[in-house]
C-alpha cells in the first residue's frame, strides 16, 4: 500500500539471513573491541596488498647464491687488441650483420673470486667507452663505479663473442640497460662483493 506523503515509516527493517548471523557473531562483544577488530582487519588487509605487490617486485632482480669478490685497484694489466683481433672481430660483425650496438671488451688481471676460490675466468673493460664498467661473464654481471650498482645484461638483446683465446670479447647491445642485482657491498675502485650465480656464465651461453 501507498503511504500517503509525509508520513514516517515506522516499520522496523526486516532481518536477513546474513544480518542475523552478524547480530549473533557480535552479541556479547563490547563496541570498542569491535571497533578495533573491523580496523584491525583493514590493516591486515592493507598490509596483505602491500607484501604481495612486494614480491611480485622482488622479481625483477638478478642475485644468486654465490658469493663473487673482486679487488678492482689491484689490476695492473689490459689486453690490447692486435690487428689480427680487429680481422677476426670485422669477420664476426659481417656474418651476424651488425654495424653498431658493438663494443670491444678485453681482459684485465684483476684478481676474481668465487665462494673463497681463485676463478680462472676473466673480468673485461671496454675498449674506449663506457669508463668505469666491468663486466664479469661468469655471473653476467656488469660492475657499473660510477653509478655504484651492479646490474645484469641478461636481456635486451645483449649477447658476447670471443675467439678461442678469450682475451677479448665482442659484445652487442652492452649499453642496453637490464635487471639489478642487488646483494652487492659497497661499489668503489678497490674491493667489492656481489651476488650472482655461476650457472649464468654467459660464455657458456653464447658461445
Amino acid at each position: 500500500m501507498n503511504q500517503n506523503p509525509g508520513t514516517v515509516n515506522n516499520r522496523a527493517p526486516e532481518r536477513t539471513a546474513a544480518s542475523g548471523a552478524r547480530c549473533n557473531r557480535d552479541a556479547g562483544v563490547p563496541p570498542w573491541l569491535r571497533f578495533r577488530s573491523f580496523h584491525l582487519t583493514r590493516c591486515f588487509r592493507a598490509l596483505a596488498v602491500v607484501v604481495i605487490a612486494g614480491q611480485a617486485l622482488a622479481g625483477d632482480f638478478s642475485d644468486g647464491p654465490n658469493r663473487y669478490e673482486l679487488d678492482l685497484a689491484a689490476g695492473s694489466h689490459q689486453y690490447t687488441m692486435t690487428a689480427a683481433d680487429h680481422r677476426w672481430a670485422e669477420s664476426l660483425l659481417r656474418n651476424l650483420h651488425q654495424k653498431g650496438h658493438v663494443t670491444y671488451l678485453t681482459r684485465t688481471d684483476i684478481p676474481f673470486v668465487r665462494d673463497g676460490e681463485r676463478v680462472n675466468g676473466g673480468v673485461y673493460c671496454p675498449v674506449g667507452k663506457f669508463t668505469g664498467r666491468y663486466y664479469v661473464p661468469e655471473g653476467d654481471a656488469v660492475i657499473l663505479v660510477p653509478e655504484k650498482a651492479v646490474i645484469s645484461q641478461g636481456c635486451g638483446g645483449f649477447s658476447i663473442h670471443a675467439p678461442k683465446s678469450r682475451n677479448f670479447i665482442v659484445a652487442l647491445y652492452f649499453e642496453t640497460p637490464c635487471v639489478p642485482i642487488l646483494r652487492h657491498g659497497e661499489i668503489q675502485r678497490g674491493k667489492i662483493w656481489f651476488y650472482s650465480s655461476k650457472s649464468f656464465d654467459r660464455f657458456a651461453l653464447d658461445q
